[in-house]
């Protein structure tokens, strides 16, 4: 053991040690703390990103007519091989999406309920392989919203579709979870779960099979005048992907009740929707481009490409942002910690003023004597760090296993489950910067010892 390292133990574990206690305690609850939180900040991303990208996809391609978007793909059946044979596709899948309120009545309310929602009508077929939707369903059958004709009212009940070309028959519909609880008063407390069986049973004896009126944001002319245009549809199933805003404004429909409620010719969708093996923000942008460059070289089509980073945009820099401001915060803990071994050290040089004059008396040198205060402050960050490692780790693991409920059940932070991921890269960083504070901050107190004179030290009292 070099000389140095022997003094710097004996000062640590001398008769005021219990200060070096303190110390070391600061700097361990600095880099839990910053452990904790940047992890579960990391979980919170990557759920987040997670439950968004399964229900959006990661690129939409839209159909672009002379410079300009529109709002109807033609024969998007022969679109779907094509894109899907591209190098890191793993599914397309046609989607149309209309804004309606949704009008639902029940026992349990006095008045109908009533509800702005966005229905996307929906191919189950390849929905299942371009997004993570199919995965979701709680009750009800998916090829339920297979193509079937639907029958268009106006407020007379008046059929606006050939009743000779098309059996009117009642489209079916899926309602997310929270949009279904919300329709018809669901008790808040009430949380799908394996063990808790109450809202399933809410679900299957009040809300499947009822009907539900879809009004969309037109008129159309009937016997009396201009009139309200909506379809009445059945509650064929609940789906739940885990992003309340998505299960409560949202609904599930067929491409045919869709194109209705749109207003799209027969055989048209709005856009596709393309889900890749690696959803990188960089990888997606590079897809988008090779695909549209590859239908308009290869089939004269023109196509614009929507990644997944600009349908929440604002969501997506809100998380980033409090990421970094939630670790630039809490890296004031660390600090407050290494001014803490500051004001340690230095009372110590205090202290041992003597001691030190004997060294230098002795032959020490004045490097020698700031070497060893810099390396009090090295060894208080290096233990606290280690244990606050440990710790932190320690409950990362708890909470990963207890799955701590979020409050609101999903409501208020978006997920209902407290995430967690542990990222080493972080977790270098930390520990990086909780040693690099701890040894700088005893700088200052080796400085302030290596300038005193011998002589002075030595009649020190």
């Amino acid at each position: 053991m070099r000389f140095e390292w022997f003094v710097a133990r004996r000062y640590l574990k001398g008769a005021h040690r219990g200060r070096t206690y303190i110390s070391t305690a600061g700097v361990t609850i600095g880099v839990t703390v910053l452990i904790v939180v940047i992890s579960v900040m990391n979980g919170f991303e990557r759920e987040f990103l997670g439950k968004m990208l399964g229900a959006y996809g990661h690129l939409r391609l839209i159909p672009v007519e002379n410079g300009q978007v529109i709002t109807r793909l033609y024969s998007y059946e022969d679109w779907i091989p094509r894109f899907s044979k591209e190098p890191g596709v793993e599914g397309v899948s046609p989607i149309i999406e209309s804004g309606v309120m949704i009008i639902a009545e029940s026992p349990r309310n006095r008045e109908p309920q009533g509800q702005f929602i966005q229905v996307r009508g929906i191919d189950p077929i390849h929905e299942g392989q371009a997004s993570d939707l199919i995965r979701g369903r709680l009750l009800g059958e998916w090829p339920e919203l297979a193509d079937t004709p639907a029958s268009a009212s106006s407020a007379t009940k008046t059929v606006l579709i050939d009743p000779f070309a098309v059996e009117p028959k009642t489209p079916p519909i899926f309602l997310g979870l929270e949009l279904a609880k919300e329709l018809y008063n669901a008790p808040d407390n009430w949380h799908w779960s394996s063990t808790d069986p109450r809202l399933r049973d809410f679900l299957e004896s009040e809300v499947m099979g009822k009907k539900v009126k879809l009004v969309a944001p037109r008129l159309d002319r009937g016997p009396s005048g201009q009139e309200l245009f909506f379809v009445e549809a059945e509650v064929k199933g609940i789906f739940k992907t885990g992003f309340f805003d998505f299960d409560l404004r949202s609904a599930l429909t067929s491409l045919e009740t869709a194109r209705i409620l749109k207003r799209l010719p027969p055989g048209t969708v709005e856009y596709l929707e393309v889900k890749l093996s690696d959803p990188d923000p960089d990888k997606t942008f590079q897809a988008a481009l090779a695909m549209i460059d590859h239908a308009s070289t290869s089939y004269h089509g023109s196509f614009y490409g929507l990644p997944w980073m600009a349908i929440n945009p604002v969501l997506l820099k809100a998380v980033k942002i409090e990421k970094v401001v939630m670790g630039s915060i809490l890296t004031l803990v660390v600090l407050v910690a290494a001014f803490g071994i500051a004001s340690t050290l230095v009372m110590t040089v205090l202290e041992k003023t003597r001691e030190i004059g004997t060294l230098m008396a002795l032959g020490a040198r004045r490097r020698t004597i700031m070497s060893i205060f810099v390396l009090n402050g090295f060894q208080v960050g290096f233990f606290g760090t280690l244990y606050g490692l440990f710790v932190g780790l320690g409950i990362c693991k708890l909470i990963e296993i207890l799955k701590l409920p979020m409050p609101g059940g999903g409501g208020v932070y978006v997920l209902d489950i407290l995430p967690v991921e542990i990222r080493w890269l972080d977790v270098a960083f930390i520990i990086l910067f909780s040693v690099a504070a701890s040894t700088i901050a005893g700088i200052y107190p080796a400085w302030k010892a290596a300038r005193l004179q011998p002589v002075e030290a030595l009649s020190y009292e």
